[in-house]
């Protein structure tokens, strides 16, 4: 991938990690509004669902950064930055799960 600025591989990644951040915690959170019994169990306070989440989801992250690392490699300070840039997305979205938990 030649040409590329760092700002368009930080917004390149920044999007895809918001993307899967969202439909992850829609499929999942969704998932867990099913009552599914393992993910109650996670832990004691009502959150496991959206403990669980967050566990399912940082695999996908990580293999996003990975791949995103590999293909611009040259711009790999672009790729950090728009990827660290999707964490408070993630935060955020943590926090509105946990708020509709309680």
């Amino acid at each position: 991938m030649t040409g590329t600025s760092r700002f368009r591989t930080a917004t390149g990644t920044f999007v895809w990690a918001a993307v899967i951040l969202v439909i992850a915690f829609w499929f999942f959170y969704m998932g867990a509004a099913s009552e599914t019994a393992w993910m109650e169990n996670i832990t004691d306070d009502g959150t496991g669902p959206a403990v669980a989440t967050a566990l399912i989801t940082v695999p996908f992250l990580l293999v996003l950064l990975a791949v995103r690392l590999y293909l611009f490699r040259r711009e790999r300070a672009g790729v950090v930055l728009g990827w660290a840039a999707a964490l408070p997305v993630s935060a955020g979205l943590y926090m509105v799960a946990v708020s509709m938990l309680g």
